[in-house]
């Protein structure tokens, strides 16, 4: 059917996806048809011909032997039954450039290979997001959180598959319309899996081919081979395939849930395969999709929850970036998914120009390690997206070493690290030592104290830290807490901090405090200076030409003292009834306590 040019065919196109309009009335006077197509053409060369395909698919031929409910063409007598079948089984698929194309014509009509060159960038009007909740929908898929998991796998298929395609070659994650069969789809999918996530996590995957039982039997001789061979691939399609995988947005566990499981595989597929998600730069629509589908899609639990991008942004807008004459090294030790990451990559571009191109530099300078390995996948697919992808993912604990974390190597760290983890000491199996430890019992929530103590180990000299943490931090009198300030007063210059109310982490309603720490150096080590100073003060050294002169004198002065009063409360002289109030009320504080009131005379 042939329309004008612009809303003419827009209209017809809409009243098509609303009832079939006149192309399926068309269909149903010439019940042989193959294809249904709605052209239109301007004069500048420029065409749309969206197709339908009037055959079904084999693979819901089979599917229809298990599911009686499953509505087929061939089983649709009139033009609303076809509409009905087109929308309900085939979710309204339409085809681009089945008959122009230049591997096509009116006389050999078919479906170009999707190719690298051909995949085009996320657009709005697209609405993906809600396209893919209606694939859920119309599927009953409940578990919103187990889809979006199986989502990210297939993302890590789609992100090695586009990274090793040049621009001619057919793209490996497409459903070959009518020639694949799920069973082919899926282990193309388990294969590009696998690779992916050997290459982007440093984990292996468990793959077995589906030629695997003709290559074993390939040098065996006897008669008996083809029946060894047939009932071997008979019992490895039912493991492979009617068993629950990577991929499985249904549980799997026979050939009837298996097909369920593919119908709903090949629309999410197809509502992908036709874009690109690896970026040289950061997309910002593509990143705004995958934080509605995270935001959809992910469960935040015990100790787990994402740090909004405004306040990552915030942070990160907070950094003396130009303090670097060279990019910084960057870690986030609990980086979720990812967002201090992203933002890092962002800001340090801004701050810091050369000549390198596509964010190369990443490589050596951006690191997060994830202990949730759902949400190290997440970090990796979403840096990708960010034009980052080759950025450090560490499927690992934050509180570990690990060959691509050494100690003292970091210039920024910035992190939301988990807090309240209850009895979490009972579970903690790290080789790392930290000596706030034995402070916490073995029921004891504070996990946040171990990762204060993360910072010193990670960052260099005059490193800088940006760390959200509960503000009970700075307040509360448990040994534990009372150590981790102790820690950051010993190892860092505090440089501010930042009160965040109790809607900031609409998850938990936690109030949070943002502390901005400047790492002292190393070598020579803070610590044993201020330890110096102390013993100094308090033993009452000539001062003169030293820094702790200098201390001290603006400490006396900060509250009221002369120098004649602090001498004498140093040689133990000072008249505590004529003393300034600074003094009383030290004494007063001394002889309230219980200990004091149970020493006898």
């Amino acid at each position: 059917e042939c329309k004008t040019w612009g809303r003419e065919f827009d209209k017809t196109l809409t009243d098509m996806k609303t009832d079939g309009a006149q192309l399926f009335s068309y269909w149903q006077q010439e019940s042989s048809a193959k294809w249904l197509v709605l052209y239109a053409s301007d004069y500048d060369g420029k065409y749309k011909s969206p197709a339908v395909n009037c055959t079904d698919d084999k693979n819901l031929i089979l599917k229809s032997e298990y599911d009686k409910d499953t509505k087929l063409y061939i089983n649709a007598h009139s033009a609303a039954e076809k509409f009905t079948v087109w929308k309900e089984t085939y979710n309204i698929e339409l085809l681009d450039d089945i008959i122009f194309s230049d591997s096509s014509s009116a006389y050999n009509i078919g479906i170009p290979p999707l190719r690298k060159k051909n995949l085009v960038d996320f657009n709005p009007d697209d609405k993906i997001v809600n396209r893919f909740e209606e694939i859920l929908r119309h599927n009953n898929v409940s578990d919103k959180e187990n889809a979006f998991n199986r989502l990210i796998a297939l993302f890590i298929c789609k992100l090695v598959d586009e990274i090793n395609k040049d621009d001619e070659s057919e793209v490996e994650f497409q459903y070959r319309h009518r020639i694949d069969n799920y069973e082919m789809l899926q282990d193309r999918l388990q294969r590009l899996y696998t690779e992916g996530m050997e290459k982007f996590m440093r984990e292996k995957i468990s793959y077995i081919s589906s030629d695997y039982p003709d290559l074993l039997f390939a040098n065996y001789t006897s008669r008996r081979k083809q029946a060894a061979i047939d009932e071997l691939k008979k019992a490895f399609r039912i493991l492979k395939f009617f068993s629950n995988n990577d991929f499985a947005f249904k549980d799997v566990h026979n050939e009837e849930l298996f097909y369920q499981n593919g119908k709903i595989l090949v629309e999410v597929v197809q509502l992908f395969q036709k874009y690109r998600i690896v970026n040289t730069e950061k997309h910002q629509f593509l990143g705004d999709l995958f934080e509605q589908l995270l935001d959809k899609g992910f469960k935040q639990n015990e100790g787990q929850f994402f740090t909004p991008m405004p306040l990552t942004r915030f942070i990160w807008d907070c950094m003396p970036l130009r303090k670097f004459e060279s990019r910084p090294k960057v870690i986030d030790y609990a980086c979720g998914a990812g967002h201090f990451l992203i933002d890092a990559v962002e800001a340090i571009n801004y701050f810091i120009t050369d000549t390198e191109k596509n964010n190369y530099w990443v490589r050596d300078s951006i690191f997060g390690i994830e202990k949730d390995y759902r949400l190290a996948r997440v970090s990796k697919v979403s840096l990708f997206m960010n034009g980052a992808g080759e950025s450090n993912i560490i499927f690992g604990d934050g509180l570990e070493n690990s060959p691509l974390i050494s100690p003292h190597t970091f210039n920024i760290l910035t992190a939301n690290p988990p807090y309240s983890v209850k009895a979490f000491k009972q579970h903690l199996q790290i080789s790392n030592k930290f000596s706030l430890l034995d402070t916490i019992s073995n029921t004891g929530s504070e996990i946040e104290v171990l990762f204060i103590e993360r910072i010193a180990q990670l960052l260099d000299s005059q490193g800088i830290a940006a760390v959200i943490l509960p503000s009970s931090i700075l307040s509360n009198n448990s040994s534990s807490y009372t150590g981790a300030r102790e820690e950051i007063l010993r190892n860092f210059k505090i440089r501010a901090i930042v009160r965040l109310g109790s809607k900031a982490f609409q998850a938990t309603g936690t109030n949070t405090v943002i502390l901005f720490l400047e790492r002292f150096y190393i070598h020579p080590p803070r610590t044993a200076h201020v330890l110096d100073s102390v013993d100094s003060i308090f033993n009452d050294i000539n001062l003169e030409d030293w820094e702790d002169k200098l201390i001290l004198d603006g400490y006396l002065e900060l509250q009221g003292i002369s120098k004649t009063e602090w001498a004498d409360f140093i040689h133990e002289n000072l008249d505590i009834d004529n003393a300034s109030e600074y003094f009383i009320n030290y004494h007063k504080a001394f002889m309230s306590r219980s200990e004091t009131k149970n020493i006898k005379p």
